[in-house]
């Protein structure tokens, strides 16, 4: 090429439909073509270029050409391919620019959709901390995120949130220590991200700490034998202390990446209920920090007008309002039109208490909405984890922003699909429910009525829970130990009975086996003794009357094999988890598949010990029944349901697995919601009805957005078409192009789902054909 200033080489290559590796001096000039080839292929494989290249030098080879020098495009390709990304990119974000400027001044005043940072307020307190809030309308940036969530203004339910969000933590998404690596390799990226900014994430960790810095003069902390609702809580404190000790998301102190080997340790994420990340927050602690979440709320709350209502499902819900209500992390106002959830995978990890409240199945509001979108997010981005592990920070992010703009384009054309295959799962779930209110044949009203109460009673505090469970619990170890010790008794007899009639042969074995006998026997007296000692005058008396009273003894014993099921049953749940969300074992690493095989057998040797508890556990309901029949129990006792493994491995929020029904006091005079197997079939099926309605209603309303967006957009193009250069009519034309292909894609999906917006979508016949 003959160069000069006005001709450069750059220029001249662009022209020719070739990209240069670099702006100035180019050694590698590359076809779009091919550029684009390889992009596509690096969004749905690991963007190794490595490989690319050996793969390109190999074929050169085989076609007699050969490079001169060893390795001559691996560097120079990834500088290419990267770059190109970074030029379409920026050709997306000046084609936005010029839509916008054609349209008619609007009210909101932040410019379009070009970051998450538009919208961010100028003054320092954070807005999840403020009383007042300026935006009216929803920001920009939300708009183009998802149309479906974020209209420019909400027509406010008086049910339901106006927003579904999730977030979760990732800690496989994680970014090593690089000390080789220099900074000028891994230059900032001139393009928008997804990422919370940092400034954001540092204000909001040093509100938290402010927030949670020691106060005088504050109320004193309540005796440790009571159990409260605390203020602003619907669950009382005691199950949400064991809440917090089921999960480790719950436990920040807990280290789950070493931040002596790890850069960045994780990812938080939060996406809309159609799966679209709306933010990113880097994460570079040792564990799960609550500011992470807070952070994210922040910058949800930056974007939407003060008066929208957040829905917000995650797998410790309970723990962050908790926490948010007990520091004062979030503001009066904010709580106000605050509705937090657990996700729906998750709930098995949470007290029935908390089930009861937090569960999207049970609670207003949610619909059908699962709070799982982050996995799904997740397990598609888990190919990219051995590769970001080695790259540089900003490399990193830029790759990340690339594949959710990737997984943007596949969510947009299939929104049709998503919205007719919602709207007909809806329906069947109603019309199945529907159904069994049917045949239930109780009034809707008598169904509320008894969850309400079934709500009330399974949410109420014991003033003194903690000093009866630990009298239950003494009472229970004595009865236990007594029953042990009886249990080596009789072996001592039984032994001593087979030495005195010489009916085994080897008299030294008899010998042996009888030693240890009377030892385990002395022993188990002994542990007796010592809990007897250390039990007080109430735990005595309570002992006393479990072992007059066979009844109570069994049921207690029962009570007993029902929790210790629950916790087995739930600690095999977080193993299978742990099993599913090991994103690395298809990476072929040998420490992490040696692990999760350990895990997988574990499961598997504690099946039968578990199935044989199950039994254990129904053998003494049918003890419990037997007792009833026999007129040996109270005279409205009431017999424990049996349980199967099956039910224990699923633990569904509805199994009779969560239930003490017939284990406890209030089983001897027990409501409807509790003993009638009938009105419980009736309370699910109404609740399922509830949720439908739910999904049904924002089914509609998103139904209509989407054919508002159609036309919104179409309006904006022509008006744009209309009112630009020569420069720009290429891009336009092939927007106009992708909107009149999703108005195709769309309209036959979702023709049969009523909507107000009436048959029209902006678009004439012959706009569409050309």
């Amino acid at each position: 090429l003959s160069t000069c200033g006005c001709q450069t080489a750059p220029l001249q290559l662009v022209r020719l439909g070739m990209f240069p590796n670099t702006p100035s001096k180019p050694t590698l000039a590359i076809d779009f073509r091919v550029l684009s080839l390889a992009s596509n292929l690096f969004k749905r494989l690991t963007p190794n270029s490595t490989a690319w290249c050996e793969a390109l030098d190999d074929f050169f080879k085989q076609m007699r050409y050969q490079f001169a020098t060893d390795d001559p495009l691996r560097r120079w390709f990834a500088m290419a391919i990267h770059w190109f990304a970074v030029l379409r990119l920026a050709v997306e974000s000046h084609v936005d620019r010029v839509i916008e400027c054609a349209q008619p001044a609007r009210m909101s005043t932040p410019v379009a959709g070009t970051s998450s940072e538009d919208a961010v307020p100028l003054d320092t307190s954070p807005v999840i901390a403020s009383h007042s809030y300026s935006r009216t309308q929803v920001s920009p940036y939300l708009q183009s995120r998802c149309a479906l969530c974020f209209p420019e203004t909400f027509s406010h339910s008086t049910s339901s949130p106006d927003v579904i969000v999730c977030l979760d933590a990732c800690f496989t998404q994680k970014r090593a220590n690089n000390t080789r690596q220099a900074a000028g390799e891994d230059p900032p990226n001139p393009t928008a991200s997804f990422f919370v900014p940092e400034c954001v994430v540092k204000e909001i960790q040093e509100w938290v700490a402010q927030q949670r810095e020691p106060r005088t003069g504050t109320r004193g902390r309540q005796h440790e034998d009571d159990d409260n609702i605390e203020a602003g809580m619907k669950v009382p404190a005691s199950s949400l202390e064991a809440c917090g000790s089921s999960f480790k998301a719950a436990d920040e102190t807990r280290e789950k990446a070493s931040t002596c080997f790890f850069a960045d340790t994780g990812l938080m994420a939060l996406v809309c209920r159609h799966d679209r990340v709306l933010w990113f927050c880097n994460m570079t602690s040792a564990g799960e920090r609550q500011y992470y979440a807070l952070a994210l709320l922040e910058m949800l709350l930056r974007h939407v007008p003060g008066t929208t209502r957040v829905g917000l499902l995650y797998d410790i819900a309970c723990q962050l309002e908790r926490s948010a209500r007990k520091w004062g992390l979030l503001s009066d106002e904010v709580l106000a039109r605050m509705e937090f959830g657990v996700s729906v995978f998750h709930a098995y990890g949470h007290q029935w208490p908390c089930q009861v409240v937090y569960h999207p199945c049970k609670r207003i509001g949610f619909g059908l909405s699962d709070g799982e979108g982050c996995e799904r997010l997740w397990s598609a981005l888990r190919f990219l984890i051995s590769i970001l592990r080695v790259s540089g920070m900003h490399q990193r992010r830029f790759v990340l922003d690339d594949q959710v703009r990737f997984l943007d384009a596949k969510a947009m054309i299939s929104s049709g699909t998503w919205l007719r295959n919602k709207w007909k799962g809806c329906q069947e779930k109603k019309t199945v429910a529907l159904d069994v209110l049917r045949e239930c044949a109780t009034p809707v009203g008598v169904l509320r009525g008894e969850w309400n109460s079934q709500v009330l009673s399974q949410t109420r505090p014991y003033p003194v829970r903690a000093y009866l469970a630990r009298v239950d619990a003494a009472v229970a170890r004595a009865l236990e130990l007594e029953k042990t010790m009886n249990a080596r008794g009789t072996q001592v007899t039984h032994l001593e009975q087979q030495l005195r009639a010489g009916l085994n042969s080897d008299v030294l074995d008899i010998g042996v086996m009888l030693k240890d006998a009377r030892e385990s026997h002395k022993l188990a007296i002994a542990a007796l003794q010592q809990c007897l000692g250390t039990m007080g005058a109430p735990a005595r008396r309570r002992l006393q009357q479990r072992k007059l009273d066979v009844y109570m003894q069994v049921r207690i014993e029962a009570l007993s094999a029902l929790t210790r099921i629950r916790e087995r049953a739930r600690g095999r749940k977080f193993q299978l988890e742990r099993m599913k969300d090991s994103y690395r074992s298809s990476a072929n690493v040998p420490a992490e598949n040696h692990l999760m095989t350990h895990i997988e057998s574990s499961v598997k040797r504690g099946e039968p010990s578990l199935k044989r508890l199950v039994d254990r556990y129904n053998q003494l309901c049918m003890d419990i029944r037997s007792l009833i029949s026999k007129r040996r129990a109270p005279a409205r006792a009431v017999v424990p349901p049996l349980i199967t493994a099956q039910q224990v491995f699923n633990l569904d929020v509805d199994n009779d697995i969560w239930q003490n029904t017939g284990l406890d006091d209030s089983s001897l005079a027990p409501p409807a919601w509790l003993s009638n197997d009938s009105v419980r079939r009736g309370i699910r099926a109404m609740l399922e009805v509830d949720r439908c309605n739910e999904e049904e209603a924002r089914l509609l309303v998103e139904r209509c957005r989407l054919q508002d967006w159609i036309k919104e957009q179409w309006q904006h193009l022509k008006r744009a078409e209309a009112g630009t250069g020569a420069n720009e009519v290429y891009f336009i034309t092939r927007r106009k192009e992708h909107v009149a292909r999703l108005y195709t894609e769309w309209e036959p999906l979702v023709r049969d789902i009523p909507c107000d917006e009436g048959s029209s979508w902006g678009l004439d016949p012959g706009e569409v054909r050309d």
